[in-house]
């Protein structure tokens, strides 16, 4: 699995889009948050660790928000572009959870295996 810079931003994007296929109602999500917060490591790869502005993995990112319960409003909790200011998560502030994700392959025989 290939790290990326902009981790934060992608699983917000891929959180809100699911808020909103679950809701309907379309939410700003923390990125600050999981820049702040989230140093979940894949099980899988030695060494793979989110680590805030330093990069990370989606996967690992989901983990996190399940194991927090949710994700913070970008407003409630602002992008500062630094990851040095320690975590200030706050679970009352949560307004998106996750349940479970899946993992989908690359290989095109195995989604339409699926």
């Amino acid at each position: 699995m290939a790290r990326n810079v902009k981790f934060e931003e992608v699983s917000c994007e891929q959180e809100e889009g699911a808020h909103f296929l679950a809701t309907g109602e379309l939410v700003s999500l923390s990125e600050q948050q999981l820049a702040d917060c989230d140093h979940e490591c894949d099980p899988e790869e030695y060494d793979a660790c989110d680590s805030g502005c330093n990069g990370g993995l989606m996967t690992s990112t989901f983990e996190y928000t399940l194991k927090a319960g949710g994700l913070e409003r970008e407003e409630d909790y602002p992008y500062t572009e630094t990851d040095r200011g320690g975590c200030k998560f706050d679970k009352t502030k949560v307004v998106a959870s996750i349940y479970n994700f899946s993992v989908v392959s690359i290989d095109e025989d195995q989604i339409a295996a699926y």
